[in-house]
């Protein structure tokens, strides 16, 4: 998903792609959040969790609204959301704590009855590369499937 100045233009893009042409089987809005942790982009966690929801891609406007309609949706794309972690949320460093928190606010975002349609739950994560954390990042994309 966009952030800064270009979110409206990649949002609409994306909507009008996602809900409007059979193009793709499936469309994953990757937030963003997890690398980035602005407070900007935290609100495209909700606008995802509206959009998984509504199954038709949805945007936010500059006054704070996450459930916002481009364009109603025609198409059989089925909305899901792609989730960040790696090594940094494991990995000693000054910015663990900040990665950590990113994605409880990822989980706390998507887990349980917040997706209220088991068949709206499509996820998937960007992992990163193996590394020696690999075992324990594995245990935590787990335990997140276990929430639903």
């Amino acid at each position: 998903m966009g952030r800064g100045g270009n979110y409206d233009t990649t949002m609409i893009d994306i909507a009008y792609i996602a809900n409007t042409t059979d193009i793709f089987n499936t469309v994953l809005l990757q937030p963003g959040y997890y690398f980035h942790g602005d407070a900007d982009i935290q609100k495209n966690l909700a606008v995802i969790r509206n959009s998984l929801n509504r199954q038709e891609v949805r945007r936010r406007t500059n006054s704070g609204n996450t459930d916002t309609r481009v364009v109603a949706k025609k198409s059989s794309t089925i909305i899901g959301c792609q989730m960040e972690i790696d090594e940094l949320y494991f990995k000693p460093s000054a910015q663990r704590t900040g990665y950590q928190n990113r994605y409880a606010e990822y989980v706390a975002a998507y887990s349980g009855s917040k997706v209220t349609s088991s068949a709206n739950r499509v996820f998937s994560f960007y992992c990163d590369k193996k590394n020696p954390y690999w075992s324990e990042t594995q245990d935590k994309v787990n335990a997140f499937f276990d929430t639903l």
